[in-house]
């Protein structure tokens, strides 16, 4: 058994939902939690590893976010890149010298 044309639109409206909205604890989408939800869904089984081909055919791409993290803060990471990056950055150098 297959999903039908409507169940796929179902899907892909609980993948844009995100993962958390379905129950998981972060909004990382993998083969395996897409093809759990298929089958508690829609009771339809799809081994994780058909779920890549069946999201191409669909035009879907769990593997990218359409969405920032909640708690994403632009001026922390400004920051971040300002103050701890270079530091870093120049500690690696050190490290691979001689």
């Amino acid at each position: 058994m297959k999903l039908n044309e409507e169940q796929r639109e179902e899907l892909r409206e609980i993948i844009v939902a995100g993962a958390v909205a379905s129950g998981f604890e972060n909004e990382c989408w993998t083969a395996k939690r897409i093809a759990k939800i298929i089958f508690e869904k829609f009771g339809v089984s799809y081994h994780f590893r058909y779920v890549p081909r069946l999201l191409r055919a669909m035009k879907i791409s769990y593997q990218m976010p359409d969405v920032r993290a909640k708690k994403h803060s632009q001026e922390a990471v400004d920051q971040w890149i300002k103050t701890d990056w270079p530091r870093i950055k120049k500690s690696l150098k050190n490290s691979k010298k001689p």
